[in-house]
């Protein structure tokens, strides 16, 4: 199991995989702290942000990552969970979409003919080529239209 400052991890919550890196918890702080950051706030709220959460978690996170304490990556964790109830509260109460419990009957249905019909195209050839090569991820240093 990884370990931190020599501290053993095996205890670790399973939703650690929330936790940020340390350095983006001081960005967003800093950022949430900044003449362009409090103008931002007060134009999309009206009011400006606190941004204690953001300093908070920067602590903490520095924090789990000097002695390992789980305490501190568990308020990180309580807070991230926090931020994305918020996130999302706009779009649940949003009463124009139905959430789905069940994928569409028609979900494991064959793709329509005019799928299978683009893939045997000169260009989708041309791209199989190339990722077969690896050659995608060089620039195309072929032909070349110039207009002068």
């Amino acid at each position: 199991m990884a370990s931190i400052a020599g501290k053993n991890l095996e205890n670790l919550p399973a939703d650690v995989w929330m936790v940020r890196p340390c350095e983006i918890y001081q960005e967003e702080f800093m950022d949430c702290k900044s003449l362009k950051g409090r103008f931002h706030q007060y134009y999309i709220n009206g009011t400006s942000s606190d941004c204690e959460g953001w300093r908070r978690d920067y602590q903490n996170c520095f924090k789990f990552r000097k002695s390992g304490d789980i305490p501190a990556v568990e308020a990180i964790i309580a807070s991230e969970k926090e931020r994305r109830v918020q996130r999302l509260q706009g779009a649940r109460q949003n009463d124009v979409w139905e959430y789905r419990k069940v994928p569409p009957k028609e979900w494991h249905d064959e793709l329509p003919e005019w799928t299978s019909k683009r893939q045997n195209t000169v260009l989708a050839e041309v791209q199989r080529q190339r990722e077969k090569t690896g050659s995608f991820l060089e620039p195309d240093t072929g032909r070349m239209c110039v207009i002068s």
